[in-house]
């Protein structure tokens, strides 16, 4: 099936509204996500730990059997010599095994957590479908134009 759109926001229309446009960015976001995780040179050496973070502020940690994982909240610091209280209260309340590894070089990562709505995907998904539709119409005239 061949499909033909008068415009960019024709284009846009159809894959915000029609279910099988909303199917292809779907399978092109999936497609790309799965590209660049088989791309990253670490994914075959590291065992991964998978962290997700409720706005509400529940936790949930997903491994393998072969990690043990700890959670743990930071008391909050107004100011240099609190943290630093805080810093060393929680040290003093882990397991050596956790003190051991509670060290900067051996963080992997740092976000904060924030709330994210399934339109805000959806509309990004979107966004970057309609700017490689848009990538391609400019390159299709620019090879029209050279050939």
């Amino acid at each position: 099936m061949s499909l033909h759109f008068l415009s960019a926001k024709h284009l846009a229309t159809w894959l915000r509204e029609h279910p099988d446009g909303q199917k292809t960015i779907a399978d092109v976001l999936a497609s790309a996500i799965e590209d660049k995780c088989r791309a990253c040179p670490w994914a075959e050496r590291q065992r991964p730990v998978l962290v997700v973070l409720y706005s509400d502020g529940w936790v949930e940690v997903y491994a393998g059997a072969d990690v043990s994982v700890r959670v743990e909240t930071k008391l909050w610091s107004p100011n240099a010599v609190a943290g630093l209280c805080a810093e060393n209260y929680l040290e003093s309340t882990l397991p050596k095994r956790f003190t051991d590894v509670y060290w900067p070089r051996n963080c992997r990562a740092v976000g904060q957590c924030r709330q994210v709505f399934a339109e805000d995907v959806m509309e990004a998904a979107w966004v970057r479908a309609i700017l490689k539709g848009l990538r391609e119409d400019v390159d299709q005239v620019k090879g029209a134009k050279n050939g």
